[in-house]
């Protein structure tokens, strides 16, 4: 669409009747039926401009960006004038960003975007990509970047790259680089791009927490169906890699990449470690992580803290990190309960033959059973179930 260079009407009457179409031709008509010179029958009046029409919004270069606005005719102080409504202007990319968010104006900003890519001759090239972020606020990426497809990409240092095209990224991240590691990048940038879900910090972390190219090669080539989005920057992402390196063997590190990234849990870890002190206190790299989120609590009962009871034997944990071994063992949450246990709440380990089997959460209040967990939070069979609910009945009776 054209913009428009508005012809003011004669007289303030003919405002109601000065017409716009969408190929950008403008006259003025009281004739309801006339049609356009494109053939066009559907127009816009001064009204539809006013109630911003998203097919009527405009843009224009200024100085170090471009603004969105509408243009109408208005009768103010006894003649007609041009109003224009501008709705807002792009100078700085985090700016704009937030106001977009805070406005709700998606739908706006997508045409916005559209119009500067028709304008800057981009429009046919990266359609495709205007199409998969035209629902989000990060549609705003394509006027970012150098090369548009890296709007694909997910990360947060925008700055860092957006002056770059994807073979200049790829050239400087990947200098140096063994071929079939550069071919495994690539492997998995031309799975995921198109998806929109590509993620350059996942080769990041993995290059630079292994030396192992096997290793490397093998992570980042199966890693094309990975549920993690990383919200950590390039350097902390490096320093993190130092921490597993130095500390842990490559296997250790290699099982832990390939199971936190795909379970969508790395960024989890990755912010322990960015906000607590790190100390090695456990030979799992999740549960040295997740143990220093908080100093090491001591539990005290004024009752007994293990129980054996129809085959299997109930433990309260007597400190926070025996609690986390707990929930890095069954793979669940409790290592959120270390403030909650033995104040609101009694979490016991319920074990079978000394493998810990279950969770049950006791609520100190009621002294009912409140919750019973196996593996990854799985239901317990019928008969355990029944074992569980008596014990916690006889028990009820001790605290």
């Amino acid at each position: 669409m054209k913009s428009f260079i508005l012809p003011i009407p004669e007289t303030p009457s003919k405002i109601q009747y000065h017409y716009f179409c969408k190929c950008g031709s403008r006259f003025i008509s009281n004739n309801d039926n006339q049609k356009c010179k494109c053939g066009n029958s559907k127009f816009y009046n001064y009204k539809d401009v006013k109630n911003h029409n998203i097919e009527l919004l405009e843009t224009e270069n200024i100085k170090q960006g471009y603004i969105a606005f509408f243009e109408y005719p208005v009768f103010r102080n006894g003649k007609i004038e041009i109003e224009r409504k501008i709705l807002f202007e792009y100078r700085d990319f985090l700016e704009f960003h937030d106001f977009a968010k805070s406005n709700n104006k998606d739908e706006l900003i997508a045409e916005f975007v559209k119009l500067y890519m028709i304008k800057e001759n981009k429009w046919k090239k990266y359609r495709y990509i205007w199409e998969k972020l035209k629902h989000n606020p990060f549609v705003l990426l394509i006027m970012i970047h150098k090369d548009p497809e890296m709007a694909l990409w997910s990360y947060v240092d925008i700055e860092k790259i957006h002056k770059k095209s994807v073979i200049e990224f790829f050239e400087k991240f990947l200098k140096n680089r063994a071929k079939s590691i550069k071919k495994a990048v690539f492997y998995r940038y031309k799975k995921l791009i198109n998806k929109g879900k590509y993620n350059y910090y996942f080769d990041l972390l993995v290059l630079n927490a292994l030396d192992d190219v096997n290793l490397q090669r093998d992570l980042i080539t199966k890693a094309t169906d990975i549920n993690s989005v990383f919200f950590s920057k390039d350097v902390e992402i490096i320093k993190f890699a130092k921490f597993l390196k130095t500390n842990f063997n490559k296997k250790k590190i290699f099982n832990f990449l390939k199971k936190t990234v795909k379970s969508g849990t790395i960024d989890k870890y990755l912010e322990i470690f960015n906000n607590h002190q790190i100390r090695i206190i456990d030979k799992s790299i999740e549960n040295t992580l997740l143990k220093a989120k908080n100093e090491v609590i001591k539990y005290d009962y004024h009752f007994p803290d293990t129980y054996e009871f129809d085959g299997f034997v109930f433990k309260l944990p007597k400190t926070s990190y025996e609690l986390i071994d707990y929930s890095f063992k069954l793979k669940n949450c409790l290592d959120n309960y270390i403030n909650q246990h033995n104040k609101q709440c009694l979490i016991f380990g319920v074990f079978d033959q000394n493998r810990l089997k279950y969770a049950i959460e006791v609520d100190i209040k009621s002294k009912k059973l409140k919750e019973a967990r196996g593996f990854a939070n799985s239901s317990i069979n019928n008969k355990d179930y029944a074992k569980i609910r008596t014990f916690v009945n006889e028990f009820k009776d001790v605290m």
